[in-house]
């Protein structure tokens, strides 16, 4: 359609104009019994190459000589159906496997329905490449579907399992498609489609992904007459009558097309955990001796991650440190304790805590930590026994062993492997029997030694600090005693 606008004193004449030059050219093959060339359009549903046109008028007069009626009739006018080729190719979708988010790095899987809308059998010449804007290219141009008639699913034929690609240097479907009967070994019948799919990785965050497949003079041109360019989608006329194709040449030549989709490529929500552990009490109080000041805030100058202070980069890749953090909350009341307990004697009672928070992007979901008794020391069942309230799921009346602050409440849990969501396990029982995704010794191999004790908590999903700061934030306490 064109956009060009017609003012009123200007559309009726031209239309005049132009439905006599029209009538002059149907009237001109008419009388010659020549071959009537298709406009630009669709052909799919026309009649097919070679069809016979005829036409004959008839007519009658009354005869005043005798009062009878007398048939006329004209001569027989025809013309005949030519060969005519058309494309289109419409972008159909994508798809990002993990969770349907196009973030950058990600990679994105692009289709596009290339139709034959002919009159006759034809190939196409498919593009080893798409043209890609913010973005590239991640790996060979698949074949995934052929639709015999166009109608849809019901009648398509899934060629994700033939692993189809199409080379770095273009190919057409009748090579591609040789011997797969299911797609007509390449020969696209009229109104019949494929459906190609190109993979891409996608780039810089805040900018968009564009995948074109074909190469028009106009923008997401559609059946135009071809001309060599780079990564074209063209019809190719099958060999004589291969396939039922019609004899010779179409009419208008070989036509290509293009189309384009836009992605909007938004910054991947990473979520994120961070840990900070400190000794909060020694034999239920505050004083040690040569040691940190326990009841106060200590910002140690070797953790950036103790503290609201921005001092590490953003991860750029694997390996990277994680992100800092400025979204713990009242640090100098909620991050208390000392990383040096000073001098202890035996029988003397360490209180462990763990500060967590959730300072990621998004949802940390499944949040398991473990935490092993140290060594010299022993892990005290009934260390908080007599506190109130115990944990939903604990063994009633059972000792409570774990302090959990979560979500702005605390409660106390047995450590037994019970409902609660707190467990110790004594040295030398693997954790990941009963957590498998667990990996206390920080190897990934699986398997943790567990040579001492173990303090596992299951924390569920933590929401990120930005979007809800009380479930964000926590601590884990135990407490252990020097042998």
């Amino acid at each position: 359609m064109s956009n060009r606008r017609l003012s009123p004193n200007q559309s009726k004449p031209n239309r005049r104009q132009l439905t006599n030059r029209a009538r002059t050219i149907i009237a001109a093959i008419l009388l010659s019994g020549g071959v009537l060339s298709p406009g630009m359009m669709a052909w799919a549903n026309s009649p097919a190459p070679g069809t016979i046109i005829r036409n004959q008028a008839t007519g009658s007069f009354v005869d005043p000589s005798d009062s009878s009626t007398q048939t006329i009739i004209s001569n027989e006018v025809q013309v005949e159906v030519a060969e005519v080729a058309g494309i289109t190719v419409v972008s159909n979708g994508y798809n990002e496997p993990t969770d349907g988010t196009v973030n950058e790095g990600d990679t994105v899987y692009v289709d596009f329905v290339i139709t034959n809308v002919g009159n006759d059998p034809t190939q196409f010449v498919l593009p080893g490449s798409a043209s890609v804007t913010n973005g590239t290219q991640a790996g060979d141009i698949q074949i995934i579907e052929y639709d015999a008639d166009g109608i849809g699913a019901g009648a398509a034929v899934d060629l994700t399992g033939n692993n189809i690609t199409v080379p770095g240097g273009g190919e057409t479907t009748g090579n591609l498609l040789s011997g797969v009967a299911s797609a007509n070994n390449g020969s696209i019948p009229a109104g019949a489609s494929i459906t190609v799919r190109v993979p891409v990785t996608a780039g810089t965050a805040g900018n968009d992904l564009t995948v074109t497949l074909g190469d028009t003079a106009a923008t997401d041109g559609q059946n135009e007459a071809y001309v060599a360019g780079s990564n074209d989608v063209y019809t190719q006329d099958n060999s004589g009558t291969d396939n039922g194709d019609t004899t010779g040449a179409p009419i208008n030549g070989e036509r290509e097309a293009e189309d384009s989709l836009t992605v909007e490529i938004t910054a991947a929500l990473d979520p994120n955990v961070l840990l900070v552990k400190r000794i909060t009490a020694l034999n239920g109080g505050t004083t040690t001796t040569e040691g940190d000041d326990i009841a106060q805030y200590l910002d140690e100058a070797s953790n950036p991650y103790d503290d609201n202070d921005i001092t590490v980069a953003d991860p750029v890749n694997p390996g990277d440190p994680p992100k800092d953090t400025d979204q713990w909350p009242d640090i100098t009341n909620n991050l208390l304790g000392g990383i040096n307990g000073g001098n202890v004697m035996p029988n003397d009672e360490i209180e462990y805590t763990i500060y967590f928070l959730s300072s990621g992007d998004t949802t940390a979901e499944n949040v398991l930590f473990c935490d092993y008794i140290p060594t010299f020391t022993t892990f005290i069942p009934n260390a908080y026994t007599g506190n109130n309230p115990q944990a939903t799921g604990g063994i009633g009346g059972a000792d409570l062993s774990i302090e959990l602050f979560r979500n702005g409440t605390t409660d106390y849990h047995t450590g037994a492997n019970d409902g609660d969501s707190a467990t110790y396990f004594a040295p030398g029982v693997d954790p990941a029997n009963s957590f498998p995704d667990i990996d206390c010794d920080g190897d990934g191999n699986g398997s943790n030694a567990n040579p001492n004790g173990a303090v596992v908590v299951n924390l569920g999903d933590l929401p990120d600090a930005t979007t809800n700061a009380t479930g964000a934030y926590g601590h884990v306490k135990f407490r252990a005693r020097v042998k």
